[in-house]
């Protein structure tokens, strides 16, 4: 069983150590972004917005800004699109666009057979 002091302790502990992981998440956010790409594309953060000037900030499929939000109510940064077995980076994708494509398995041919699919019915 916890002492009154104890609870009274660990209240305090949780508000102070929240404010110190908010004030540490916002002052390293850029360091944060960067070891993203890095880790996970092997992308520097100019290299991204080489591409999204490139790309003149819309998606590489659809030509539409990207419009989806975060849980935070941001709107999101457009994917880093790449191939899965070669880690070759692709494009900068919009979050539906993106998913379609993983929905589809990066398959040419399933890609293919979609869009005849659809031209059948227009």
């Amino acid at each position: 069983m916890q002492t009154k002091r104890k609870i009274e302790y660990n209240k305090e502990f949780r508000k102070t150590h929240k404010k110190e992981a908010r004030e540490y998440y916002l002052k390293n956010l850029y360091k944060q972004k960067q070891y993203h790409l890095q880790a996970r594309f092997k992308l520097t953060l100019s290299e991204y917005n080489t591409l999204l000037i490139k790309q003149k900030g819309v998606c590489a499929i659809c030509f539409k800004p990207e419009t989806a939000k975060s849980n935070k109510g941001k709107v999101k940064k457009l994917a880093v699109d790449h191939n899965h077995e070669t880690g070759e980076n692709r494009g900068l994708l919009c979050s539906n666009c993106n998913r379609a494509l993983g929905m589809f398995y990066d398959s040419a041919l399933i890609l293919e057979s979609a869009k005849q699919y659809r031209l059948k019915w227009i």
